[in-house]
């Protein structure tokens, strides 16, 4: 029997993208899957898309809502049937108010609250790492209206678990101590930041605290091969585990010699 029946998941590139993510792993927890998340999404767009799937599945306690609110600094329109966002660059040029951006945001996680609350809807609820970081600085009055909003996007923070930087200061180079990156399709110099499905599932596990049996940890070490192999065009994660001895015969005998002389070392 699957944890969830019908399983709703909202966010940006963290929901969904050109891999699975979270949202995906808990997927395999349900017995319908809808995956509402979109590369790019501000929080504009994350809650419209919340009301709007309401009104054509009309979500009921026996549901599960899973939102993952995006940065702050993300400005949605929507224009002849789709959304546009603006960055947080772009949102500087236009002179958006930063503590203005927060109100909005803080209000929609409000009424996503207590709009949960009053259906009876179980619900998974956190935010990007992005969410307070964006503003260097705080308006106490601010904090003060909405602490309990903060206080429970706070509980969560999906990158404590990973030490990783979305924020992409500097991902021209692997940054030292961390896992290799996948590479960046938009930008050949660069690292993609985003969580690859093993993070996820790690994401999923000790952030999130959910439980994942042997066989969807199984699926998830697929899907991350699959990544790399898409990637990285790395296909020899799925030949044999001494095919690169054929290939490369001379190394293998190298390597070979050098361990016998290792041994009689040991030996002596």
């Amino acid at each position: 029997m699957k944890q969830f029946k019908r399983l709703f998941t909202f966010g940006c590139s963290l929901t969904k993208y050109k891999w699975q993510t979270w949202a995906d792993i808990l997927g395999e927890l349900a017995e319908e899957f809808y995956n509402h998340g979109a590369p790019g999404s501000g929080n504009t767009q994350i809650f419209n898309k919340i009301m709007i799937a309401d009104s054509e599945y009309n979500f009921t306690s026996d549901d599960t809502i899973a939102i993952c609110w995006s940065g702050i600094l993300r400005d949605d329109t929507y224009e002849q049937g789709k959304w546009f966002t603006q960055f947080k660059t772009e949102i500087k040029q236009s002179k958006l108010d930063p503590i203005g951006m927060k109100i909005k945001t803080l209000s929609y996680v409000k009424a996503i609250n207590n709009f949960l609350q009053n259906k009876n809807i179980p619900n998974i609820v956190f935010s990007t790492p992005l969410f307070e970081d964006e503003i260097p600085y705080r308006n106490k009055k601010i904090d003060e209206t909405f602490k309990s909003e903060l206080e429970h996007l706070n509980k969560v923070n999906i990158f404590d678990c990973l030490n990783l930087n979305i924020s992409g200061a500097d991902l021209t180079k692997q940054q030292e101590g961390r896992r290799p990156r996948p590479k960046h399709n938009n930008y050949l110099d660069k690292f993609d930041p985003h969580p690859t499905p093993l993070e996820h599932l790690k994401i999923v596990e000790t952030a999130l605290k959910i439980t994942i049996n042997d066989e969807i940890r199984q699926k998830v070490k697929q899907w991350e091969k699959d990544m790399w192999a898409d990637n990285w065009r790395w296909t020899w994660l799925d030949q044999p585990r001494n095919a690169w001895k054929v290939t490369f015969p001379d190394i293998a005998k190298n390597i070979e010699e050098l361990e016998n002389r290792i041994k009689k070392l040991e030996n002596k």
